[in-house]
């Protein structure tokens, strides 16, 4: 009897060490993804006091729209990001506990490659770096009047989005914002936009289109490189800066105007427009940098001014 009874209290102590093991097991898998998340959030961005609602995150934080500088002391309103791979359509509401959403993080739809709509409040004023990075399916988003800046890489690879309107509001579109949307056909920049890096709208291999307002004085490198839809672009006066590789790989360029208040026309800014046929140098221009026109082989003619003082080796 009492080998019985040890046996059945080994069985015993072994059983209810075998169900708080499987409790523990169970509960970590069900906490573990909001713990990561909090982790992810509190430790990368410093987010406070995160809110979770239907597979969205929304954390205080405050946005200086002159700096573009986060202040998260002040709780003036909520940045959103996803919990999770979201598909279908989304819609963000304009207050959660009473407080504005006014942002989309860093990388908040990032990856969600079935998401394929988004209707933003009119609160929202910034979406920030890779917000909607490779949203390969999103075809439709409304961006709000009160936006005032788009982060880099952005819309990076959303190879569906075929049109966008960007509000007159914006001022601020930074590097490789729309980099690789190959299914954009057309677009108009808002009056006081400052585009702030490069490589905008590099690879957007359908962009035929494209208005530039007069506010705007420089084309960052690499903003429309790749852009082989694109036939014609008018740049305005104001221009006086264009950065290397701006418009190479234009295949089907076949004409520009080029500002006189351009003085340099830097490294590859037109290599292998092979379409370009014609362009007018500014009397201004003093230096044309290496492999400037190099394989535009359309290119029958062209006049020097004056003032030039450098042309680069295989500038043409």
């Amino acid at each position: 009897m009492k080998t019985n009874f040890k046996s059945h209290k080994k069985l015993i102590l072994s059983l209810i060490s075998l169900t708080i093991g499987l409790g523990i097991i169970i509960m970590f898998i069900v906490f573990l993804p909001s713990i990561r998340i909090a982790y992810y959030f509190q430790t990368r961005l410093e987010y406070e006091h995160l809110l979770y609602d239907d597979g969205l995150v929304y954390s205080y934080i405050d946005w200086d729209e002159n700096s573009e500088e986060y202040n998260r002391e002040k709780r003036q309103g909520l940045i959103i990001s996803a919990r999770r791979e979201l598909k279908g359509s989304i819609s963000i509401p304009e207050k959660i506990r009473d407080l504005p959403v006014i942002g989309i993080a860093e990388h908040a739809f990032s990856g969600c490659k079935n998401l394929e709509s988004v209707e933003l409040p009119e609160t929202i004023k910034v979406i920030l770096s890779s917000a909607f990075d490779g949203c390969e399916s999103l075809t439709s988003i409304t961006l709000p009047q009160n936006i005032k800046s788009i982060g880099e890489n952005a819309f990076q690879g959303c190879t569906n989005l075929s049109s966008i309107n960007l509000p007159e509001t914006i001022i601020h579109i930074h590097g490789g914002a729309f980099r690789g949307c190959t299914g954009l056909t057309s677009i108009t920049l808002p009056e006081n936009a400052m585009i702030m890096g490069g490589d905008v709208f590099h690879g957007c291999t359908n962009l035929n289109s494209i208005k530039i307002p007069k506010g705007i004085d420089s084309i960052p490198s690499g903003t429309f490189q790749g852009c082989t839809s694109l036939t014609s672009i008018t740049l305005p006066k104001d221009i006086t800066t264009i950065g290397e590789n701006a418009f190479s790989g234009c295949t089907y360029l076949q004409s520009i105007n080029i500002p006189a208040g351009v003085t340099k026309i830097n490294d590859s800014t037109f290599y292998g427009c092979n379409s370009l046929k014609s362009i007018t140098l500014p009397q201004g221009l003093t230096e044309i940098g290496k492999d400037a026109f190099h394989d535009c082989t359309s290119l029958t003619s062209i006049v020097f001014p004056e003032k030039i003082k450098s042309i680069r080796e295989n500038s043409f």
